[in-house]
């Protein structure tokens, strides 16, 4: 698992290991591997939030429907954060630094809002026609 491949691969490990490590004499094994595979994932994973889901599986190889949850809402995670950052790259590149509440928008934003922003790069001449003007500090 160390060396993996991916997602589906340290998954496919794991799913093997919960068949092979059910029986009773291997379960000081078993919580060793349990231990061992959780502090593997927080690395990968270092998220708070994944984080905190990894640690309230007791049992990493009695709970896989968990497991395959955490890693699947972690990727969709993950690639969000990628998304956002290649975004920000293209708009520095394309319009210069961005400003602080733009980069704030751009990494609170869903995946859908960053495929729009992404593709209105290539028709606006300025970053408000992109994502918006920033919000008013005005107080009333």
């Amino acid at each position: 698992m160390e060396v993996n491949r991916g997602n589906d691969e340290i998954l496919a490990v794991i799913k093997e290991l919960t068949e092979m490590l059910n029986a009773p004499e291997l379960k000081s094994l078993r919580r060793a591997l349990n231990v061992w595979t959780k502090n593997l994932m927080q690395k990968h994973m270092q998220d708070a939030k994944t984080i905190e889901k990894i640690n309230q599986i007791d049992d990493i190889f009695g709970d896989f429907n968990m497991v395959e949850a955490v890693y699947e809402n972690w990727g969709d995670a993950y690639r969000q954060e990628g998304e956002a950052k290649l975004l920000v790259r293209q708009l520095t590149r394309r319009f210069g630094p961005l400003p602080k509440w733009a980069q704030t928008r751009v990494s609170k934003a869903k995946s859908e809002q960053l495929e729009k922003w992404a593709d209105a790069i290539f028709d606006a001449s300025n970053l408000t026609e992109v994502i918006g003007a920033p919000k008013s500090s005005v107080r009333k």
